[in-house]
């Protein structure tokens, strides 16, 4: 396994006899599937433009398109393949956490784009308002804002770009593949074995990568000789975080890992880690075992109690194994809700579904006594909208599991033969709801009548119809339209 550059990726194509699938190649050189697609989509454009036909997944290379290949891979550019979003989010990362002085022109060659590009892109990051953009003659491009909520945006964005932007993360951090690999594995022992808890893959990965390079860009900062390191945490909170487990695990973790800091700079990460580890949500964390989090455990209960009356759950729906999963669901997400209102820290929750409706109960139930006097004591600025979401989706997806799915029961008409019939029955199946399909053939000899008693939904064929419940008619654009008829 290895991670390659977009050039030595064409020069390995021109090297192959046949074109492999996609999966499999991205499986060989960790590359998302997505960007292997994009890339050659760029090479087919070039084929096409040569007069020569294009790379086809699991047909053979010929001799003069492996040659053409080789050719191009000479030119083709050092850099990585960007979208317009993933390169705006790399953008931020790099003024979030720098690791040199940024110029315009620097950008343009490290993102292989025209001057006018980045432009676009610097006002666009401005738009964004995270935190302000400035220029000067000694820093280039920085962003202007305190350093710890910085460090906490940059977290965010590697756990955002990891996914698609591993390469070049692995390249700017400077981590190998197989180290970082390593070092997850060392971590999550680690935690495995003085917690008896685990870190998800994805955690743990932006995780060390984040850790790296904060590192780096700590190097680079403290070179310049105005650049002053102060703690990031009061005394108080700082003797709060050295209490805690995870401060020791990573204490281990991280022995000889920064040569080149300061005794305050290592402090600082050393803290910034803790806190993020702190910030995650553990798997197998079923109960609150320190003394902080006892009154964690009570406010679930009580909003558990509160709210599932209000969302029309029934007895035998929500029963004492029901409610106990909702308790420990929503005591496992107030663990980091709690550290991250302690200490202020920017999160970003992109991928939420708003609930409004149980958000609004949950907004409610939160004001009342003896719940509302606990969550002060812990939260004294409140649950954020964000976190309220949060719990309002766990509610939402513990009434969408608890609750008895009723099951549609749709009478079908029609003169289709088999093949179309069962197209249409199996894109039904395929939907997210229980449905039960009776099948009335409509021929000369069966004439049907609009009874539909004991039916939900009716889908015929015929143009006119008296039934009593909703008729659908399958047109032909339809059938044309959902299944790609000829």
């Amino acid at each position: 396994m290895a991670i390659i550059s977009d050039k030595d990726f064409i020069r390995y194509l021109s090297q192959q006899r046949k074109l492999s699938k996609i999966n499999d190649l991205a499986q060989q050189f960790l590359l998302h599937p997505i960007h292997i697609y994009r890339l050659l989509q760029m090479v087919n454009q070039d084929l096409k433009r040569a007069g020569l036909p294009p790379l086809l997944v699991q047909r053979s290379i010929s001799s003069n398109q492996a040659h053409f290949l080789a050719v191009a891979s000479q030119n083709w550019s050092l850099g990585f393949s960007w979208s317009a979003q993933e390169r705006r989010q790399m953008l931020d990362l790099l003024m979030t956490l720098p690791l040199q002085r940024w110029t315009s022109q620097l950008l343009q060659e490290f993102f292989t784009v025209s001057k006018n590009t980045i432009t676009r892109d610097l006002a666009e990051l401005k738009k964004q308002n995270h935190f302000p953009l400035r220029f000067s003659q000694q820093w280039g491009y920085f962003f202007a804002a305190s350093h710890y909520h910085q460090l906490i945006h940059g977290f965010n964005l590697i756990y955002r770009l990891q996914e698609q932007q591993l390469a070049i993360l692995l390249e700017l951090t400077g981590y190998s593949l197989r180290r970082l690999h390593h070092d997850q594995n060392h971590l999550t022992n680690l935690y495995q074995e003085q917690l008896g808890k685990n870190i998800c893959f994805q955690h743990s990965q932006a995780l060390l990568l984040f850790t790296s390079l904060m590192t780096k860009s700590q190097e680079w900062l403290q070179k310049n000789p105005t650049y002053k390191t102060s703690p990031f945490f009061s005394t108080t909170d700082q003797q709060l975080l050295r209490d805690r487990r995870e401060y020791h695990i990573l204490a281990s973790f991280l022995q000889n890992k920064f040569p080149k800091l300061t005794g305050q700079q290592k402090e600082n990460i050393h803290l910034i880690l803790t806190l993020q580890l702190l910030s995650f949500a553990k798997e197998l964390d079923q109960k609150a075992r320190a003394a902080t989090f006892k009154d964690l455990l009570q406010i679930s209960q009580s909003i558990s109690t509160g709210i599932i009356p209000k969302i029309g759950l029934s007895k035998m729906e929500q029963n004492r194994v029901n409610t106990n999963k909702l308790v420990q669901a929503i005591q496992t997400q107030l663990k980091p809700f709690w550290f991250v209102n302690h200490f202020a820290a920017d999160n970003h929750y992109l991928y939420l579904l708003p609930q409004p409706k149980i958000e609004n109960i949950l907004q409610q139930l939160l004001q009342q006594e003896p719940l509302k006097t606990k969550v002060d004591q812990h939260f004294p600025l409140g649950l954020t909208n964000d976190q309220v979401r949060i719990l309002a989706i766990i509610i939402s997806h513990h009434q969408n599991m608890a609750k008895i799915k009723p099951t549609l029961k749709i009478l079908f008409e029609t003169n289709l033969p088999i093949y179309s019939r069962q197209l249409i029955i199996d894109f039904i199946n395929g939907l997210p709801i229980t449905c039960q399909i009776t099948v009335r053939v409509i021929s000369p000899q069966n004439q049907l009548t609009d009874i539909t008693e004991g039916f939900d939904l009716l889908i015929t064929e015929k143009t006119k119809s008296t039934a009593a419940i909703p008729p659908l008619s399958p047109t032909r654009t339809t059938i044309k339209t959902k299944f790609n008829r000829p």
